[in-house]
C-alpha cells in the first residue's frame, strides 16, 4: 500500500521538476563582465597612405570568463582608412555573457591640402592651395619652434595679455606627448600676484597661450586637429591684433571649455559639446563692441575626440567655418575684417564657466583630464596653377 501511496507522489514530483527545468541556454544572461574594454581610437594618416598599423590591448581573459573576438582586426593589424568595429564577448562559468566594443577610426589627410577641401570643397578656378611655413607645424619635434610661435605672456612683439582672472598664462604649461603639442590647466601650489597692468591681480590656477610671430591675411584657410580637456577651463583657436581705434578685430575659429558646473551661466550650458566662432570688432574710444557669431553642435563632446576645426577667411565680408572637413556656417562680421592678424591658441578660465572653489577638475583632475592636446596647426593660402 505504501507503494501505491508514494508511486502518485514520485511522478507529481518528477512532473514539475521536468515542466520547471530549462536549458542552459535559457539561463544565459547579459552580465557586467569586462573591466578593461577599450575606448575609440583614432589615427590621422597623410601623404595618401591607405591605412595604419594600429595596437591597443585586447581585452584580458580571468578565471571568471573566456573571451572570444567576433568582429574586427587584431592588434598591430593594418586598419584601413575608415571606421572598424571590434566586438569581443565575455562568457562566465555560467553561460552569462558580456560584450565590449569600440571603434578605430582611421582619418585621412594630406599636409599639402586643406583637410575640409579634401571632401569636395570646391577652390577657386586657377588656384591651388599652397602651405603657408610660418603659421603650419605638426609639432612632430621634442621642442616647440619658437622663430614660429611665442608662448611668453608677455614676450610677444605686440601681444601681452597674462591671462583671465584666475587663471594665469605661463610658458611651462607647455608640453609634448605621442607627437601632439600639449597645453595643462591646473592649480598653482600658491597664489601669484602681479601688477602687468599698474594694478594687482591675483592668480590661484595656470593655462597656457601660444601666439603666431607672423600676421596672416584675407583670403586664407586655417586649420586645427585639437582634443579639449576635461576641466571647468577652455579657449581655442582665434586670430586678433593690437589693433588701432576703430579697427579692433578678433576671429574666434572655435571656443569651448571642458566641462560645465552648476555655476554655468544658462546661455553656456551645451559649451562642453559645441563649437563656436566669433567675429568681434572691439571696443575703443572709437567705436563700440559689435559680433557675429554661429554655432554647431557635434555629436560628442569636446574632450571626447580630435576634431577639426577649419577657417575660411574667403573675402572682408565672406567667413566660411568647417568642422571635420564640413562646412556649417558663414558668418558675415559686424564690418569688413581686412586687418592682418596674429594666430592665436589659448587654453583660459571665464568667467562665464567660473572655476569653483573646492572640488574643481581644474584642481583635482588628472594630468591626463587636464591637459588640451594639439595634433597640428596647418594654414594655406591660394597662389596661381
Amino acid at each position: 500500500m505504501k507503494f501505491r501511496i508514494l508511486c502518485p507522489l514520485i511522478v507529481l514530483v518528477l512532473l514539475i521538476s521536468a515542466f520547471g527545468k530549462t536549458d542552459d541556454h535559457d539561463n544565459k544572461k547579459v552580465v557586467k563582465l569586462f573591466k578593461d574594454c577599450p575606448e575609440n581610437i583614432e589615427v590621422q594618416v597623410v601623404g595618401g597612405q591607405k591605412g595604419a598599423v594600429v595596437d591597443f590591448n585586447v581585452p584580458k581573459e580571468t578565471v571568471e570568463y573566456t573571451v572570444r573576438q567576433i568582429e574586427g582586426l587584431a592588434p598591430r593589424d593594418t586598419f584601413p582608412v575608415g571606421t572598424i568595429t571590434n566586438t569581443y564577448v565575455a562568457t562566465n562559468k555560467l553561460g552569462d555573457t558580456d560584450t565590449c566594443r569600440f571603434e578605430i577610426v582611421i582619418v585621412a589627410s594630406s599636409k599639402e591640402v586643406p583637410f575640409a577641401l579634401q571632401s569636395g570643397v570646391p577652390t577657386p578656378v586657377g588656384k591651388v592651395w599652397k602651405p603657408v611655413q610660418a603659421l603650419t607645424d605638426e609639432f612632430a619635434g621634442a621642442a616647440l619652434d619658437e622663430t614660429k610661435w611665442n608662448i611668453d605672456p608677455q614676450g610677444h612683439s605686440e601681444l601681452n595679455w597674462t591671462g583671465r582672472l584666475p587663471a594665469i598664462f605661463q610658458r611651462e604649461s607647455f608640453g609634448w606627448e605621442n607627437g601632439h603639442l600639449t597645453i595643462e590647466a591646473g592649480q598653482l601650489p600658491e597664489p601669484v600676484t602681479i601688477s602687468p597692468y599698474g594694478s594687482p591681480m591675483t592668480y590661484k590656477y595656470y593655462g597656457g597661450i601660444l601666439r603666431s610671430r607672423v600676421t596672416s591675411t584675407i583670403g586664407n584657410y586655417y586649420e586645427c586637429r585639437m582634443k579639449m580637456n576635461k576641466t571647468e577651463m577652455g579657449g581655442g583657436f582665434w586670430l586678433c591684433h593690437k589693433g588701432v581705434c576703430g579697427k579692433k578685430h578678433e576671429i574666434d575659429i572655435t571656443e569651448s571649455v571642458g566641462c560645465l558646473t552648476e555655476l554655468t551661466h544658462d546661455w553656456a550650458k551645451r559649451w562642453d559639446q559645441i563649437m563656436h566662432s566669433n567675429t568681434i570688432l572691439r571696443k575703443t574710444q572709437c567705436n563700440e563692441e559689435e559680433r557675429s557669431q554661429g554655432a554647431a553642435y557635434p555629436s560628442q563632446k569636446n574632450h571626447e575626440k580630435f576634431f577639426v576645426y577649419g577657417f575660411w577667411w574667403k573675402s572682408a565680408t565672406e567667413l566660411l567655418f568647417y568642422l571635420d572637413g564640413e562646412h556649417i556656417y558663414t558668418v558675415t562680421p559686424p564690418v569688413p575684417f581686412d586687418e592682418n592678424l596674429f594666430m592665436q591658441f589659448s587654453i583660459e578660465a571665464y568667467d562665464w564657466n567660473p572655476i569653483p572653489e573646492t572640488g574643481s577638475q581644474v584642481a583635482t583632475a588628472s594630468l591626463a583630464d587636464r591637459t588640451t592636446y594639439i595634433d597640428y596647426i596647418r594654414t594655406f593660402q591660394l597662389v596661381d596653377e
